[in-house]
């Protein structure tokens, strides 16, 4: 399935067509006037990608392709997932370069050979640093985190978490670490949710599945609202029969107890909408179909959805991971088919919310997913084609950019 997406990729970005997705200027006001995506939702440009001056980051070769990453509440260690072959290892961040740390979790006779055999997805870790969910092809597997004193860490699985749709993509955990939400990618376009805490005291069990909610067609990201108010989800198509994607708004408080009714608004969004990001008044979603970051604001997300799309970007190739720095002021997008196969753009966040790109990162082929660390220092990416694991220090980046 993932070969046929990226040839399916590949063919999209290669078309060369007008770009019509163009932010309207701010009204005498001080309101943004509406925005209007084309009627296919799909217009594609290029951008041409020029890079920073030398910006420090790190490399180091995997065994496979990433594609989930956690970082533990401490800085000092990451987990990576990857496929082809499937493996889950951890990574010391204490040095310059990242260094592997003990086994691949996912062939250790802990996890056993019915899981060992499917392909890891995205990755949740507690706040605590004391539980790792990790998506799979039927659900999420919940390891224990143990850390004993001088050694690396370990993982020990305790558990499973039966999906009733199939092949997961991305998985997270509620700000309360009880609740576990999982987006169904294929078949079922839903969001699942699990009552992780009940199956840590009580042992896992179809008990544990809450309920799901309705989605578009392919969901895949998600991330929440900085004061943990509302779960953010994108869709690639709103529905098999429109091409361009959808972001859902989502009650957690109502989506804990009864999925079903939790859904706030659901808006259009641009086509191949793959990730999403948040900050305290804006919401950004990453349309890799159309080389576009859309932006959001949050609060008319949830009072008037008709009215919350602020801007449209075009931020190069493909874009696909994105994360927020120096304290949601910037944020970097991975372009998956940027500059000679791979490139970070990174962008300002302007005082009243508007974007600028102020410029690009060489990375390796096809960087994927990434994540900041707890303390905001370094960003981590998935170089998906590479095989690598890309650790770039904020501090560089945020001091090639002017005028932030």
């Amino acid at each position: 399935m993932r070969s046929v997406i990226r040839a399916a990729i590949a063919l999209t970005v290669s078309l060369s067509l007008p770009m019509f997705l163009v932010a309207a200027p701010a009204a005498a006001n001080g309101l943004h006037a509406a925005i209007v995506l084309p009627p296919t939702g799909c217009a594609v440009s290029r951008t041409p990608v020029a890079t920073f001056g030398p910006v420090r980051s790190s490399f180091v070769h995997l065994s496979g392709q990433p594609y989930g990453l956690a970082v533990t509440p401490n800085n000092q260690s990451a987990f990576v997932s990857t496929d082809n072959p499937p493996s889950l290892r951890q990574y010391s961040l204490k040095g310059s370069v990242p260094v592997q740390k003990g086994p691949n979790w996912w062939r250790s006779s802990s996890v056993g050979a019915a899981l060992a055999t499917q392909q890891p997805g995205g990755l949740a870790l507690s706040r605590s640093g004391s539980v790792l969910v990790v998506a799979t092809a039927n659900g999420a597997a919940v390891f224990k985190v143990e850390s004993p004193r001088n050694t690396p860490l370990s993982l020990k699985l305790i558990g499973d978490l039966m999906s009733p749709g199939s092949q997961p993509l991305e998985v997270a955990l509620s700000p309360n670490g009880r609740f576990v939400f999982l987006s169904n990618h294929v078949g079922s376009g839903s969001l699942i949710v699990f009552d992780l805490h009940s199956a840590l005291i009580h042992g896992f069990g179809p008990k544990d599945l809450v309920g799901s909610v309705s989605l578009g067609s392919l969901p895949g990201g998600m991330t929440f609202s900085p004061d943990g108010s509302y779960l953010y989800v994108v869709s690639e198509e709103r529905s098999t029969a429109e091409s361009f994607g959808s972001l859902t708004t989502l009650r957690i408080a109502t989506l804990e107890k009864s999925p079903s009714r939790a859904v706030v608004s659901t808006v259009n969004s641009g086509c191949g909408s793959v990730r999403v990001v948040a900050t305290a008044s804006a919401v950004y979603v990453s349309a890799r179909n159309t080389n576009s970051l859309l932006s959001y604001s949050a609060s008319a997300l949830v009072n008037d959805p008709n009215a919350a799309l602020r801007e449209v970007v075009d931020v190069g190739g493909g874009p696909i991971g994105l994360e927020t720095v120096n304290h949601a002021k910037g944020l970097v997008v991975a372009d998956a088919l940027g500059g000679t196969g791979g490139a970070l753009a990174a962008l300002r966040i302007g005082r009243t919310g508007d974007l600028a790109i102020a410029g690009y990162v060489r990375s390796g082929m096809y960087p994927r997913e990434m994540t900041i660390s707890p303390d905001g220092r370094r960003l981590l990416v998935g170089d998906w084609q590479s095989d690598q694991l890309q650790v770039l220090q904020v501090n560089a980046l945020l001091g090639s950019w002017r005028n932030l």
